[in-house]
């Protein structure tokens, strides 16, 4: 989802590498999974891989995408990409790497992390963060509901206060130009999206009993 998007077809010089890195990924879950004696599970992360590396385009000219003026989104987004990688870095390095359940619980926790954390950090032009946001609101949100089950009010107050943050990169600012912030553009074009959407007639619904 961060990556998705590419300039006349090119993706962005970072994309590639961090795109096979997620081949790597699958290939060690497999891996792991069939350690585990979880045969089927294993068979479908390398199903998986080798789908991916199939579709993984061949080397081109690396895209230019528009860079983005919004400093603020920017800084947050490298914050979190930061964030991000020191706790995955914090949590491989606290277990037993030798203990076939102990890598696959790790990897499955920490390598998403920080794969996102590195595409977070990659990540500079407009298209690029205004795809970046929603993926660490949904991570903020997740740890969030992790913070209520095991009742840490404090690491919840912190996750509220990072998704307001986040959040707040939507409003119209500044007020004297709204229209320069790219996120609040986007926000008003899904809502107008939306309302589009719900404004269109909805048939079918009791034409058939309108007839007797």
């Amino acid at each position: 989802m961060i990556s998705r998007l590419a300039t006349h077809g090119n993706w962005p010089a970072w994309r590639k590498p961090w795109y096979l890195a997620w081949v790597l990924a699958l290939a060690l879950w497999a891996f792991l999974f069939f350690q585990a004696s979880a045969p089927w599970i294993a068979g479908f992360c390398g199903l998986q891989a080798v789908a991916m590396l199939w579709a993984c385009p061949a080397s081109g000219p690396a895209g230019t995408s528009k860079a983005c003026d919004a400093s603020m989104g920017r800084a947050l987004v490298l914050m979190d990409g930061i964030i991000g990688l020191l706790w995955s870095i914090k949590q491989a390095t606290q277990i037993s790497w030798h203990r076939s359940s102990d890598a696959l619980a790790i990897s499955m926790s920490t390598l998403p992390l920080l794969m996102v954390s590195v595409g977070l950090l990659s990540s500079s032009a407009e298209g690029e963060l205004l795809t970046s946001v929603p993926v660490v609101l949904l991570y903020f949100a997740g740890f969030g509901a992790t913070s209520v089950l095991k009742e840490n009010y404090g690491s919840l107050a912190v996750f509220l206060v990072l998704i307001l943050a986040h959040a707040a990169l939507h409003l119209p600012f500044p007020p004297n130009d709204p229209e320069s912030n790219p996120f609040h553009n986007s926000f008003k074009r899904s809502l107008q999206r939306c309302a589009k959407f719900m404004a269109q007639p909805v048939s079918g619904f009791g034409d058939e009993g309108s007839g007797g």
